[in-house]
C-alpha cells in the first residue's frame, strides 16, 4: 500500500471518538457489566487522555444486514404470539444464521477498504467486542432530550452510522485521513514511563502469591531513575483474552459492590436485577456457551474453559461469590436483611435465584480444576449451613467432593451424611439419593470410608422410612385359554411377584407390583412415575 494511501481512514482501522460542543470529551464506556455509553469530560481530553483509554478504542466494520435476524428476534422473544409455527420459527431462525454468516464474509472481503465520506459503517467497541448502538425508542437517562447510546452484542439498524465531512473543504465521496506517528512494531523491546507520575516501571523479585507452594506472580513497580538495562518485549495478545480479564476485573468489582448494599439492606430492585443479569452471564463466560433462551440454571458443558475457570479465580470473582451469599444473612447490627429459613417464602424468590445462580458459578468454575476445587473447599463448612434450602448448596458440595477423593475424606463425616440422609427424608427426590452416590466414588473407585458412613445411615432402622421395601408375593393370574374350539376361562395358578411397599405423604403404606407401576407410568400416572424414578435411584445408591 503507498504512503498517500496509508493515511485514508480503512475499513478495520481502531479509532476513538472525541465530542466537542457544549460537553467535550472522549466516548467510552462505563466497563464490561454496564452497556451504556457516555462522555465524561473529567475523564481526560485530547492533551491529557482519559487512563483506560481502551474504553474508548472502536473498530470501523462495514454496515450489517439485519432484516433476517430482526424478523427471527420478533417471532421468537418471550410474549411474541405463541402460535407461531415451531417450522417457521427454524426457518426464521436459519434465515438469520445465514445472514449473519454473510455478513462476517462480507466484512472479511471489505477489510482493509478505504472508507469515503457517505459510506455507512459500524463502530464495534474493542473491549467489549460490542457495537455501538443507538436506541431510538429510549431517552438517554441523564439528557431526557437525547436518544440512549449502549452496547450491542448482535448490533441492530441503530448500529449504522454515516461518515460526514465536518468542513467544507471535505465531500461526499472523498477519502478521508487519522495522521499517525509511526506504527510500533510487534515484538519489539522498549521501555515503559508512566504518564501521570512521570517514572519508569521496574520489575521486582517481591511475589505476591507468597502463601502458595511455588509463587509464580512477582510485584513491578515504578521509580524517577530510567534503567537502560530494563526493556520489555511487547509481545501480542488476543483481543479476547484482554476481553474477558476486562470482564471478570469489572465483574468482580460490581459483585463486591452488590455484596457491600445486602449487608446493609440498602439494594435497590435495579441493582438486584443487574447482579441477576451479571451471574447469569458469569455462568455462560466460564462455561463458554451462548445465552439462546434457555433455563441458565440447566446450563451443561464438558470441555471447561481453563483459563476463564483461572480467571474467576485470580480475579478474586470467587471470593465475592462467597461475600454475596453471606451478605443478605449478616447481622450488621440491626438484624440480617434475611434469614435462611425464610428464602422458600415466595417474596424472598428473587434472592432465592440469585443464591443459586451463585452455587451454579461456583460448581462450573471448579469443574475439573484441581486448583479451584481446594480453593472452594476452604468454604465448605459455610457451604453446608446453606444445605436444605433449595439454593443448590448440596449440588454444588457434590460435584465439588465427587472425583476428588483427598476432599471427600477429608470433608464428609457421619455429621454430613446424616445431613444428606435427613434431605431425602424431607425432599423425597430422587437427586438427593444420587448426592449421596456421587460421595460413594471418585474417579470410578470406591471409597470404603464413605460407603460404610452411608450404608450406617441408611440401613440404619430408624430411617426405614425413606426406603422403597422390595418383596416377592404369591399372585394369582388367570388367562384365556382355547377349548374345543371357544374361548373358555381357565384356572388361575400362583406365581411370585415383585412388590414394592413405601410410605407416602401422610406417612401411610403404599404398595404396588412393578408390573402395575410400569403400565401405569406409561399411561402417564405421575405418582407412579415418581415412585419408580425414586427406586430407580437407590438401587444405583446400593
Amino acid at each position: 500500500m503507498s504512503d498517500k494511501m496509508s493515511s485514508f481512514l480503512h475499513i478495520g482501522d481502531i479509532c476513538s471518538l472525541y465530542a466537542e460542543g457544549s460537553t467535550n470529551g472522549f466516548i467510552s464506556t462505563l466497563g464490561l457489566v454496564d452497556d451504556r455509553c457516555v462522555v465524561q469530560p473529567e475523564a481526560g481530553d485530547l492533551n491529557n487522555p482519559p487512563k483506560k483509554f481502551r474504553d474508548c478504542l472502536f473498530k470501523l466494520c462495514p454496515m450489517n444486514r439485519y432484516s433476517a435476524q430482526k424478523q427471527f428476534w420478533k417471532a421468537a422473544k418471550p410474549g411474541a404470539n405463541s402460535t407461531t409455527d415451531a417450522v417457521l420459527l427454524n426457518k426464521l431462525h436459519h434465515a438469520a444464521d445465514l445472514e449473519k454468516k454473510q455478513n462476517e464474509t462480507e466484512n472479511r472481503k471489505l477489510l482493509g477498504t478505504v472508507i469515503q465520506y457517505g459510506n455507512v459503517i459500524q463502530l464495534l467497541h474493542l473491549k467489549s467486542n460490542k457495537y455501538l448502538t443507538v436506541n431510538k425508542r429510549l431517552p438517554a437517562l441523564l439528557e431526557k432530550n437525547a436518544m440512549r447510546v449502549t452496547l450491542d452484542e448482535a448490533g441492530n439498524e441503530g448500529s449504522w452510522f454515516y461518515i460526514q465531512p465536518f468542513y467544507k473543504l471535505r465531500s461526499i465521496g472523498d477519502s478521508n485521513s487519522i495522521e499517525c506517528n509511526d506504527p510500533v512494531k510487534r515484538n519489539s523491546y522498549v521501555r515503559l514511563r508512566h504518564l501521570c507520575t512521570n517514572t519508569w516501571v521496574h520489575s521486582t523479585n517481591i511475589p505476591i502469591d507468597k502463601e502458595e507452594e511455588k509463587p509464580v506472580m512477582l510485584k513491578i513497580g515504578t521509580s524517577p531513575v530510567k534503567e537502560d538495562k530494563e526493556a520489555f518485549a511487547i509481545v501480542p495478545v488476543s483481543p479476547a483474552e484482554v476481553r474477558d480479564l476486562d470482564f471478570a476485573n469489572d465483574a468482580s468489582k460490581v459483585l463486591g459492590s452488590i455484596a457491600g448494599k445486602l449487608e446493609k439492606g440498602t439494594i435497590t430492585q435495579n441493582e438486584r436485577r443487574s447482579v441477576t443479569k451479571l451471574l447469569e452471564d458469569l455462568v455462560y463466560f466460564v462455561t463458554g456457551g451462548t445465552n439462546s433462551g434457555q433455563d441458565v440454571l440447566e446450563v451443561v458443558f464438558s470441555k471447561p474453559n481453563r483459563e476463564r475457570q483461572k480467571l474467576m479465580r485470580e480475579q478474586n470473582i470467587l471470593k465475592q461469590i462467597f461475600k454475596l451469599l453471606q451478605a443478605p444473612f449478616t447481622d450488621c447490627g440491626d438484624g440480617p436483611m434475611l434469614r435462611l429459613e425464610e428464602l422458600g417464602d415466595q417474596r424472598h424468590a428473587p434472592f432465592r435465584h440469585i443464591c443459586r445462580l451463585c452455587y451454579r458459578v461456583l460448581r462450573h468454575s471448579q469443574q475439573d480444576y484441581r486448583k479451584n476445587q481446594e480453593y472452594i473447599a476452604k468454604q465448605f463448612g459455610f457451604m453446608q449451613k446453606q444445605i436444605g434450602y433449595d439454593v443448590l448448596a448440596e449440588d454444588t458440595i457434590t460435584a465439588l467432593l465427587h472425583n476428588n477423593r483427598k476432599l471427600l475424606e477429608k470433608h464428609i463425616t457421619a455429621a454430613e451424611i446424616d445431613t444428606f440422609v435427613s434431605l431425602v427424608r424431607k425432599n423425597r427426590e430422587p437427586r438427593f439419593l444420587d448426592y449421596l452416590s456421587d460421595l460413594c466414588v471418585s474417579m470410578n473407585k470406591s471409597i470404603p470410608v464413605t460407603q460404610e458412613l452411608i450404608c450406617k445411615a441408611v440401613l440404619n432402622p430408624t430411617n426405614a422410612d425413606i426406603l422403597i421395601e422390595t418383596k416377592l408375593v404369591l399372585s394369582r393370574f388367570e388367562f384365556e385359554g382355547v377349548s374345543t374350539g371357544e374361548n373358555a376361562l381357565e384356572a388361575g395358578e400362583d406365581e411370585e411377584e415383585v412388590w414394592l411397599f413405601w410410605r407416602d405423604s401422610n406417612k401411610e403404606i403404599r404398595s404396588k407390583s412393578v408390573r402395575e407401576l410400569a403400565q401405569d407410568a406409561k399411561e402417564g400416572q405421575k405418582e407412579d412415575r415418581d415412585v419408580l424414578s425414586y427406586y430407580r435411584y437407590q438401587l444405583n445408591l446400593f
